[in-house]
């Protein structure tokens, strides 16, 4: 049978290319991340109750099908843009016992079936197996993760607005706390302002003074002291989209030391930024990050230099020294050089890979200077 829906999604489209391509006859998508992604419908539930599962079947030339818990159909069913929702009984039907028999109806009892090997448990996999004997079950996780990291129009705004957002509540935070307060609730206003901008589920490292120095540190009632610098990596979720914003300040009159360090540091990420365009290798800007800041008489003290940003905060590509891939057009990516001595110095921001280059989209406040937190 062909495809039946007038307007077929773009993330869609690029699953049928790529069943082509890999002489596939379906698809599973089983995560959270990949069933929202193609389908449109956030079920939160599938990631805080692992067993609701829900799943997308692709078929080759065909329509897909959509398997949800019977709790979660109403909302499905308000979401998406696939005709052919199914439901399952939780408790009392075996999801993957249903999805096999969609996919014996479909006429899938046989032939090669992609799926996300990374994701689905042992046991799922095991009764999948046994209920689909004759099925190649081949791992697709990779190409899930390649298929998303161009993003849609709709990716993009949502992706934009929780950047911009997410800088802007960290800089009115900064500009609002004292010395004196406690990392705790200077870090809860941020969370606040967060939410109040539309987002949820905020979390971020937070850390002053030697906990600075810290990859992710916890924040707590420590008081920020005048010279402390304070190192934060802060984001939260935008209708199923992260943002992930890093910011360095200062408690109080910044240091000769803390300036240069900073400024190097802050010098390198433009310098990074510059070089974004389509056609870069993911790794051509690690290397060159190596090489600039071990230039300025620092280090980059991570394993990467910035990452892929959309369902999940670490999407392809990682710009590591091991990743190959060219940047293209419509990827949004975060660029992070962090620098670990006794403080820990991080400048962290969202971008969005043009035709011709690249536009940001932290762009709320000027951070060419450590941010100074000071009685107003």
């Amino acid at each position: 049978m062909p495809i039946n829906c007038k307007e077929i999604p773009e993330q869609y489209a690029r699953v049928q290319e790529n069943l082509k391509k890999l002489n596939l006859d379906g698809m599973l998508a089983i995560s959270l991340e990949n069933f929202y992604w193609l389908s449109g419908a956030l079920v939160t539930t599938m990631k805080s109750i692992p067993d609701r599962i829900g799943a997308v079947l692709s078929i080759l030339d065909e329509d897909p099908v959509l398997l949800t818990c019977s709790i979660e159909e109403s909302l499905v069913v308000d979401a998406t843009w696939i005709k052919d929702v199914r439901t399952y009984e939780e408790f009392k039907q075996s999801p993957i016992v249903v999805l096999a028999d969609i996919m014996r109806q479909k006429g899938l009892g046989k032939g090669r079936i992609g799926v996300e090997m990374d994701y689905l448990v042992a046991c799922y996999y095991e009764e999948l197996k046994r209920e689909l004997p004759e099925v190649e079950l081949v791992d697709v996780s990779v190409l899930y993760r390649k298929m998303r990291m161009v993003k849609t129009p709709r990716e993009i705004k949502i992706l934009s607005h929780a950047a911009f957002a997410t800088e802007e509540a960290m800089t009115r935070t900064f500009w609002e706390a004292k010395p004196g307060d406690r990392e705790i609730d200077v870090l809860n206003n941020m969370i606040i302002k967060t939410m109040q901008a539309g987002g949820s589920q905020p979390s971020g490292s937070f850390g002053t003074g030697p906990k600075s120095a810290v990859a992710h540190p916890f924040a707590d009632e420590s008081p920020l002291r005048n010279g402390d610098i304070v190192s934060v990596d802060f984001g939260a979720c935008f209708d199923g989209y992260y943002s992930d914003i890093g910011r360095t300040a200062v408690v109080g009159a910044s240091g000769e030391r803390q300036n240069r360090i900073y400024q190097s540091l802050y010098d390198v990420q433009r310098r990074l930024i510059d070089m974004v365009r389509p056609g870069v290798k993911a790794c051509d800007i690690y290397f060159k990050a190596v090489e600039l800041l071990h230039a300025a008489g620092i280090d980059l003290s991570l394993s990467h230099v910035g990452h892929g940003l959309g369902l999940s905060i670490h999407e392809e590509p990682l710009l590591s020294p091991f990743c190959e891939q060219p940047l293209l057009e419509n990827m949004i990516i975060n660029i992070e050089p962090f620098y670990v001595t006794d403080e820990g110095y991080h400048s962290e921001d969202s971008m969005i890979v043009t035709k011709d280059g690249v536009e940001l989209l932290s762009t709320f406040a000027d951070h060419s200077k450590i941010i100074p937190i000071t009685n107003k």
